[in-house]
């Protein structure tokens, strides 16, 4: 791996990032299910994917196997979500952002075992340093208090903690597949497999939206995840999965106090400010590191 692709990587990381970071913000006025969101979300996405695939004139060519760990990894991901807006409703987005930002330390954890490569110490650094950013961020003034309505602080960590697993472990699946496969049909294919896990859960639900409500679904779906999902997979190519859920677990926290200080001209305490910086710093450092060629254990091509 060379350094202009780890580069090239990590730019797509980042950009994923920005997109992805506005869904909380997206979600925390959509006052519906977790799973109608998910479905509509990723219904959205599989349905937008299609349309370039198509354009493309690119069909899938899997095999029974490939198939079935895609229709996993689009379970995995509908539970991701579905557990993420659940903590959001249950606390606060910040409570929800933050406590799902864990995810890369399950990654650090897990990944050297499933490609066996050795855990570099450096990447365990990385993953509590941002961590470390996270938590100025959680303890300053504008923390969980900020609700009136007393949100389920516990209740909410324990959700997010959930989503957080279960995105290192999509992550972790997702580098197997885009070292031979094209991220816009794995995307697809993923939010495909999710809307139609989520079918059985959503069929009784009420779906009388009114256009705002639409409007901020097609958000998600267009630009937090088609968009985004696919410049992730992009990036995904050409850096470790450790760098990437640092990157998108440190910057994402970082994207949506800046979207909320624009849209809803809520200006975070210094210490928010701080751990922002820090985490910043983290992921700047992380990012020149992942210019050092790695050896991959799964061949591309």
């Amino acid at each position: 791996m060379n350094s202009s692709n780890s580069l090239g990587g990590v730019a797509s990381i980042h950009a994923a990032t920005l997109a992805v970071g506005m869904a909380g913000l997206f979600g925390k006025f959509l006052e519906h299910s977790p799973v109608l969101i998910t479905q509509g979300r990723s219904t959205i996405a599989a349905l937008a994917l299609a349309v370039v695939l198509s354009l493309q004139r690119k069909r899938p060519r899997l095999s029974g196997c490939q198939w079935f760990w895609l229709a996993v990894t689009g379970g995995i991901l509908a539970a991701h979500w579905v557990t993420f807006f659940h903590a959001i409703q249950v606390s606060t987005v910040a409570i929800g952002l933050l406590s799902f930002s864990s995810y890369p330390l399950f990654t650090t954890l897990i990944e050297p075992w499933v490609f066996r490569e050795r855990l570099r110490p450096i990447h365990l650094g990385f993953a509590l340093a941002v961590m470390v950013g996270i938590a100025l961020i959680a303890t300053s003034e504008s923390g969980n208090s900020a609700n009136p309505d007393a949100p389920d602080v516990l209740l909410g960590v324990g959700w997010g903690l959930v989503s957080g697993f279960t995105l290192a472990v999509l992550t972790i699946l997702n580098r197997l597949h885009v070292q031979t496969h094209s991220p816009l049909l794995i995307s697809c294919t993923q939010n495909g497999f999710a809307a139609l896990a989520l079918l059985p859960f959503s069929a009784g639900l009420n779906w009388h939206l009114d256009g705002r409500d639409w409007s901020l679904l097609l958000a998600l779906g267009l630009i937090c995840t088609a968009g985004g999902y696919a410049l992730f997979l992009h990036g995904l190519q050409r850096v470790r999965a450790q760098l990437a859920s640092l990157i998108l677990a440190g910057m994402e926290s970082v994207y949506a106090i800046l979207f909320a200080m624009l849209l809803l001209s809520e200006i975070p305490p210094l210490q928010t400010v701080l751990g922002g910086i820090f985490i910043i710093g983290t992921t700047v450092v992380a990012s020149f590191q992942s210019s050092e060629p790695t050896t991959p254990t799964v061949n591309s091509g």
